[in-house]
């Protein structure tokens, strides 16, 4: 039971970040592409160049941010599914911040999807499928961590 969770919660958070790196990947090729090159050298930090710049770096690094959090769950989740460490304290210490990453990232995707990245780029249109997904990255995560926690005390 605890392997399903564990390798549960890894499947789903390699798919989230896999997706967010080609989300990020894309923003960063059309800012490139959208970034339209002067001639005039007095042009060249326009406050128009200037507020694009600053929204699309915001919302790349929220993205980022929200891409580690994944990956660390995710390669935390197959440590502890996979490899067995050699004392229990050390795959305690796994379990505890396994729990406590799918913490983390339960409370950062609402404030990223909910609150930050419509401040920075408009609103954010979000599917229930979507939802479904975000959830079951921190909730399979929150689930594997503390049964793997639980299970070797």
């Amino acid at each position: 039971m605890t392997f399903l969770l564990l390798m549960a919660g890894a499947a789903v958070n390699t798919i989230q970040c896999v997706f967010i790196g080609g989300f990020v990947f894309i923003g960063f090729f059309f800012y490139l592409v959208g970034l339209a090159p002067t001639n005039s050298p007095q042009q060249r930090f326009s406050p128009d160049k200037i507020k694009f710049t600053l929204s699309v770096f915001f919302t790349l690094s929220i993205l980022i941010l929200y891409a580690i959090i994944t990956y660390w769950n995710a390669r935390t989740g197959g440590m502890l599914a996979f490899e067995r460490p050699d004392s229990t304290d050390a795959y305690v210490m796994q379990a505890k911040k396994l729990a406590l990453w799918g913490t983390v990232q339960s409370a950062y995707a609402p404030i990223a999807f909910l609150w930050l990245l419509p401040r920075v780029i408009g609103e954010v249109i979000i599917d229930k499928k979507h939802i479904w997904i975000i959830s079951a990255g921190s909730l399979l995560t929150i689930a594997g961590g503390g049964t793997a926690w639980l299970t070797s005390v």
